[in-house]
């Protein structure tokens, strides 16, 4: 009981999910954002697994933008399309 009362916690307080792999996103229509961000997310973690040194420095949720790289950048991933 105790885990799933943690794993409900953990679903609620989580605001977004990344899969690996975009394609499995096209099982319903996609959001537009979240796919452009999902592949903005799996090239960066393909490049910091590929720099060992970068590992501690990686890519973080930024209260700002989207995403915060290195303790230096941080981006915004646009969503829409006109």
């Amino acid at each position: 009981m105790k885990v799933q009362k943690m794993l409900e916690e953990l679903f609620i307080k989580t605001r977004k999910i990344y899969l690996e792999n975009t394609n499995l996103m096209y099982t319903k229509e996609p959001n537009t954002g979240n796919l452009r961000e999902t592949f903005f997310v799996n090239q960066l973690d393909n490049y910091y697994k590929n720099k060992p040194s970068l590992n501690d420095n990686g890519i973080f949720a930024s209260n700002v933008g989207d995403f915060y790289c290195e303790e230096k950048s941080t981006f915004e991933i646009g969503g829409f399309l006109y």
